[in-house]
């Protein structure tokens, strides 16, 4: 759907999916998706498995962002914002995950866009006065954050 409420359907070609890119206009969110999955072999399956157990240990639970910041070239943009003092740190309802610093996580289900936003913006700051490193959104924004 477009910011103007335009609503298409798109062929997995049309959509062209890559890391960090597809064919999704900057404008323009997935309301919806329909999946076809396949066969695999038992130990392709385990490796996934274990592969996703150690992501669910490093990454948090629940309602969050995803990574906000992309990582700089050669360090961890969580690394960074833990190093500032941000890990935990809460804007309203929103906070720096404790699990993850690159998550900004939703803690009590009241956390506001204009919450996330001053925090990414806080957390900017800090990043830049701290390390020199202006950090990167890795999210697109939509919305009113006043």
């Amino acid at each position: 759907m477009s910011r103007a409420g335009v609503i298409k359907t798109l062929s997995p070609r049309q959509i062209k999916f890559c890391y960090r890119s597809s064919a999704i206009a900057d404008d323009e969110i997935i309301l919806s998706a329909e999946l076809t999955l396949h066969k695999s072999l038992q130990n392709v399956i385990n490796k996934k498995l274990l592969s996703y157990r150690v992501q669910r240990r490093t990454q948090p639970w629940g309602f969050s962002t995803g990574c906000v910041f992309k990582n700089p070239r050669g360090r961890s943009a969580g690394a960074l914002i833990d190093q500032a003092g941000y890990k935990g740190k809460k804007v309203g309802g929103a906070m720096v995950s404790p699990v993850h610093a690159n998550f900004i996580i939703n803690r009590d289900g009241k956390a506001r866009a204009r919450d996330v936003w001053k925090l990414i913006r806080d957390i900017q700051a800090a990043v830049k006065k701290k390390f020199g490193v202006k950090l990167e959104l890795e999210i697109k924004l939509w919305g009113d954050f006043s």
